[in-house]
């Protein structure tokens, strides 16, 4: 009985794991039905302001809702309900939220499989970019547009065919001719434009040939929201395309692009900007040679050198944004801008959050003072890297899960170090892992600054330690001057312990450059790993303290 007693437990176990499935399946099943004739009244009831309303609060509860809001909204018959209602402004202002790209195929399918009413669904879409007087229509039928060019490309050609780009291009003549342009308007036109410029080389040359540049370059001295979209689109225009880049550098560009790299006023507010000029400025300079020779001459090439392979480096890693931790790519380029680069993507969680190595606190006064060593520095996560020769290098951080905690008014400030380590310290032919006990009289601490304030660009050498003194938006920069022969160890981090987050970081030079996989952690040692020499001063004369 015993022995029967005990095979009787599992069976029990099992039966109620069985028990609770089934109820947990019809939990889901009962929730999906509900949702079913929510995501079903909402789209019978459109194009109405309240059935749009609730298909996006649907839509954005949480990722898991979206996927199942989208999956009912399809078997339902709403991509195909939308194509029929493209006369409503309403329907262009929910389209975004409620296609993805299985959607948008279903979408563009009803629209195929009546050619005469599909035309007329296009023409209406249309009409309200064009010929509406209401603004509002006019930012829905862009944002629409924006959003299916972004979701799939053969929803991108569709749109080409169907004469969206002169549209829009009209769109923003319209704008120019407003005694007050509709900044919202233009601002969402750019971003549409930009979308459908992805990889459409006749169609940026036919926007070229009817004057779409002069529209683009005007705006650059109006407020961000809208130079942000105007230098994107300038961006997605010069991207591989040597016509294209040409013709923006003898038309001018070159220099407004330049002064928004370096605008204070201007970079205090929106500091993505700078990095949309440097990626414009980058697919320029990569595509033209009359470009790169104009850009050369310059007295500020050296620095603008460096902005460039910065964003060069961004754009390389974004590709690596979605892989695992420790996902790596090697990246070139070649003429007229000869660059190569290396990325990695890594993770700051459990004790490789470990902040930086010096933490200051800001004080009454507005300044910045030392708070503590922290010894627990070397648990972040670090990377050997190796230069061919001297040269000059740009490393960026990205915190890839920025945006997603935008709604929640979560930051995590990101930093990077870039340590030259002391010989004798790593005996091995191979840089498998550092063994370093950091001392006050081992280091000399350099110091970057943001570049439109300095353009001197420190020196890492044996015994140097250099972090990057500034942080635009969601990324880290750090330039530098690297030589051959010294062993580096790179070593992302947050500002403060604790800061959970996924991150790529990338390193671009003109010379060879090469990031090793993750290393172990350094040995601890009882003594703190960092202290900051007594009288100090970056490589500027200023104290840390400072």
């Amino acid at each position: 009985e015993g022995g029967g007693g005990g095979g009787a437990l599992p069976v029990l176990e099992q039966m109620l794991e069985e028990t609770q499935a089934e109820a947990a399946e019809e939990l889901a099943a009962e929730a999906d039905e509900a949702l079913r004739a929510e995501v079903s009244k909402a789209v019978a009831d459109l194009p109405s302001v309240g059935a749009c309303n609730g298909l996006r609060a649907l839509v954005e509860q949480s990722q898991q809702a979206r996927e199942s809001a989208l999956r009912l909204f399809r078997e339902v018959g709403g991509p195909a309900r939308l194509a029929g209602l493209l006369h409503s402004p309403e329907t262009s202002y929910v389209l975004p939220y409620v296609l993805d790209a299985e959607g948008t195929a279903d979408f563009l399918a009803a629209i195929a499989a009546e050619p005469e009413a599909g035309s007329g669904a296009w023409r209406h879409l249309t009409s309200l970019l064009v010929d509406a007087a209401d603004l509002r229509s006019k930012v829905y039928a862009a944002t629409a547009i924006a959003g299916l060019a972004r979701t799939l490309g053969e929803a991108r050609e569709a749109l080409c065919a169907n004469g969206f780009g002169q549209a829009l291009l009209q769109c923003l003549q319209w704008c120019s001719t407003q005694a007050v342009p509709p900044q919202e308007v233009q601002r969402h036109a750019c971003t549409a434009l930009a979308e459908l410029l992805e990889g459409q080389e006749e169609l940026k040359l036919a926007l070229i040939d009817l004057g779409v540049l002069r529209l683009l370059l005007a705006l650059l001295t109006t407020v961000p929201d809208v130079i942000r979209a105007s230098v994107t689109c300038i961006g997605r225009l010069a991207g591989g395309s040597e016509a294209c880049s040409d013709h923006l550098a003898r038309v001018g560009a070159l220099p407004g692009l330049c002064a928004l790299l370096w605008d204070r006023a201007l970079l205090g507010n929106d500091a993505m900007i700078a990095e949309l000029a440097a990626l414009a400025l980058a697919n320029i300079a990569s595509s033209s040679a009359v470009a790169f020779s104009m850009l050369s001459e310059r007295d500020d090439f050296d620095a603008l050198k460096l902005e460039l392979l910065g964003a060069l480096g961004l754009a390389a890693g974004s590709r690596l944004a979605k892989e695992e931790a420790g996902s790596m790519t090697d990246y070139t380029g070649g003429h007229p801008l000869d660059y190569t680069g290396s990325s990695v993507c890594g993770r700051w969680e459990g004790r490789g959050a470990a902040g930086a190595g010096i933490v200051f606190e800001k004080g009454a006064d507005g300044r910045y003072s030392k708070s503590y060593d922290n010894p627990n520095f070397c648990d972040n996560p670090q990377y050997a890297l190796t230069v061919a020769a001297d040269c000059e290098i740009c490393v960026t951080v990205w915190d890839t899960e920025e945006e997603a905690r935008r709604k929640t008014n979560q930051s995590v400030e990101l930093m990077v170090s870039l340590i030259g380590l002391p010989r004798g310290q790593d005996d091995e032919e191979e840089f498998t892992e550092a063994v370093v006990q950091l001392c006050p009289a081992d280091f000399t601490w350099v110091q970057d600054r943001p570049s439109y304030e300095f353009r001197e660009i420190p020196e890492v050498h044996e015994a140097c330690w250099a972090c990057p003194s500034y942080w635009r938006t969601r990324k880290a920069v750090l330039r530098a001057k690297a030589k051959a022969g010294i062993k580096y160890l790179l070593v992302p981090h947050t500002a403060r312990p604790g800061g959970v987050t996924s991150f790529v970081v990338s390193v671009t030079s003109t010379e060879d450059v090469h990031l090793s996989p993750p290393l172990t952690r350094w040995h601890k040692v009882p003594t703190p790993i960092v202290e900051w020499p007594l009288g100090a001063r970056a490589s500027d004369g200023t104290r840390a303290a400072d």
